[in-house]
């Protein structure tokens, strides 16, 4: 959930649908939002999570990203429907977001295990992976690798992982905190968590650790 600036309060939870709520100060629902206070949006995936722009815009993500219009209705400008369906925009590469980040200039960065091969072929592997959005709904291909920043933090290079960042923070540097979890796939023998520190141009601080 977020505070909104006037208290009010905008929240996303699993009903039947990945469903956001907004509720007036007094706890009461805002019936002036969505559908008598509630917007119904896709199916139920993974853990869903919510921002609020400084223009009132609203984001949701899980297996989708969606952006609303601060009454509710799913804003047309992004992406031309207001959906970033992240399995099917990023050939098969992501299908959920695990973390969500709004850069100063509202593009959306999103932490998810990235789908790839290890060179022998013999195990899948899920290394940490990062994907950035322009404010329009498009993959901003300036990022990394057409849009994609790549790093695979377990150890053993030869032994597929599957990585992924819980939460992303900004320093008052503005370089980035990521904490997440890496393991062994498919078969999880070591669990570990995981810091990594990203310089303001988005690169490893290997200053740090």
């Amino acid at each position: 959930f977020q505070v909104l600036p006037d208290g009010k309060i905008i929240a996303v939870l699993k009903t039947n649908k990945l469903s956001v709520i907004k509720y007036n100060s007094d706890g009461s629902i805002d019936t002036t939002f969505g559908n008598a206070g509630i917007v119904e949006l896709g199916n139920i995936g993974y853990i869903p999570i919510i921002k609020v722009l400084n223009d009132g815009k609203i984001i949701v993500t899980d297996l989708n990203i969606y952006r609303l219009n601060p009454n509710g209705s799913l804003d047309t400008s992004f992406n031309g429907t207001g959906v970033f369906d992240i399995y099917s925009m990023t050939n098969n590469k992501m299908d959920h977001a695990d973390a969500l980040f709004l850069t100063s200039d509202n593009k959306i960065i999103l932490s998810c295990e990235y789908n790839m091969t290890l060179p022998n072929g013999s195990n899948e592997d899920y290394p940490f992976g990062l994907l950035r959005i322009n404010q329009d709904g498009t993959i901003d291909t300036t990022y990394g690798t057409n849009g994609f920043f790549i790093n695979k933090i377990h150890p053993i290079t030869s032994e597929g992982s599957l990585e992924y960042a819980n939460n992303i923070l900004n320093q008052s540097d503005f370089k980035k905190i990521m904490v997440g979890i890496t393991y062994s796939y498919p078969n999880p023998t070591s669990y570990n968590s995981f810091v990594q520190r990203m310089n303001v141009n988005d690169t490893i601080d290997t200053s740090y650790g």
